[in-house]
């Protein structure tokens, strides 16, 4: 039954490729089809482990998966990145908040779109990806509170 299942399952190539094997005895196809279907699950499975280091791996509280399932390359890829989100937003809200973006020059902010804090805003579901939790909340809240676009203006 898994077997007929998972022929249903298998990509169109794949399936295409066993139907051009329709010349060889029925048993040989059975086998064939059965070593692609092994090969393809063997390959699915080995690289989602990979891709999102679930395996093995624990919640550490700031959001972020401890490395037990991630190779040294990615913890250090990841934690390299979260490093680069604290700097960039820390900055807009040292030198630009609450105006709409920071000037990286003159290290100043500019309302550019109406002055809303389009900056906040946009970076607030990195925050939430990223892990920054409690920056994310305390951000959210102010844009709750402080933004409104009950205007009355012709757009």
């Amino acid at each position: 039954m898994n077997f007929i299942l998972f022929f249903f399952l298998v990509p169109f190539s794949l399936r295409s490729m066993v139907d051009s094997l329709g010349s060889l005895d029925s048993w040989l196809r059975v086998i064939v089809v059965f070593l692609i279907g092994f090969v393809f699950h063997s390959f699915v499975n080995s690289n989602v482990g990979d891709l999102d280091g679930a395996r093995g791996a624990e919640e550490t509280g700031d959001g972020w998966r401890n490395a037990s399932g991630v190779n040294p390359i990615q913890a250090e890829m990841r934690s390299y990145v979260r490093d680069m989100i604290s700097h960039a937003f820390g900055s807009y809200i040292k030198y630009a908040f609450p105006k709409d973006e920071l000037r990286p020059v003159s290290g100043s902010g500019q309302n550019t779109m109406g002055g809303y804090g389009w900056t906040l805003i946009d970076s607030l579901d990195t925050l939430a990806v990223a892990g920054f939790h409690k920056e994310f909340r305390r951000h959210a809240k102010w844009v709750e509170e402080k933004v409104t676009f009950d205007i009355d203006q012709t757009v």
